[in-house]
């Protein structure tokens, strides 16, 4: 089968297509699955290092947040 999407992420295909097959079960609705992975906006891998272990995490920036400054 060729990957459509998601090619440098297997997480994120990996649920995508988890999302896929509930709908055989009334879990979810394809087309719903499809748009919501193309709304992705650029998602940037990261490290977040804790203590002694380095977890896998991912940034992404939010729309419209602009000039604002935060509060903190």
């Amino acid at each position: 089968m060729k990957q459509l999407m998601f090619h440098d992420d297997r997480a994120f295909l990996f649920e995508t297509l988890r999302n896929l097959g509930l709908a055989a079960y009334g879990g979810s609705d394809v087309g719903e699955v499809i748009d919501a992975t193309l709304r992705l906006p650029d998602i940037t891998p990261v490290e977040i290092p804790y203590e002694d272990t380095v977890p896998h995490g991912y940034f992404y920036r939010a729309a419209g947040g602009g000039g604002r400054s935060l509060p903190w």
